[in-house]
C-alpha cells in the first residue's frame, strides 16, 4: 500500500471509530438539555482509549517488523542508487 491509501484507511477506520461512540452513547441526535455522563464517556474515549488501542497495535506492529541494522543499510544503499538513476535520467534528457 502507498502512503495514499493508508491516510485513506486511517480516515476510515477513524470515522468509523466515531460513529460507533456517538450512536452508542446516544449522541447522534442534538439534545438542548446537555451532555450526559454516557456522552462525555464516549468523547473522553475517542480521545484517550481508542488512540490508545492503536498505539499499542502500531507498537507492537513495529516490534514484530522484520528490520535488522543490516536489512536497514542494504535498503538505503539502494534508495541511494535508486535517486541517483533517477537523476541521471532527470540530467540526460
Amino acid at each position: 500500500m502507498n502512503n495514499g491509501n493508508n491516510e485513506k484507511l486511517n480516515t476510515v477506520v477513524v470515522f468509523i471509530a466515531i460513529a460507533l461512540v456517538f450512536n452508542s452513547v446516544v449522541w447522534a441526535i442534538f439534545d438542548p438539555v446537555g451532555p450526559s455522563e454516557k456522552t462525555i464517556f464516549g468523547l473522553r474515549s475517542l480521545m484517550m482509549i481508542f488512540p490508545a488501542i492503536f498505539l499499542i497495535i502500531g507498537l507492537n506492529s513495529m516490534r514484530f517488523y522484520p528490520l535488522t541494522k543490516e536489512m536497514y543499510e542494504e535498503l538505503t544503499k539502494e534508495v541511494i542508487k535508486l535517486h541517483e538513476s533517477k537523476k541521471e535520467k532527470v540530467l540526460s534528457k
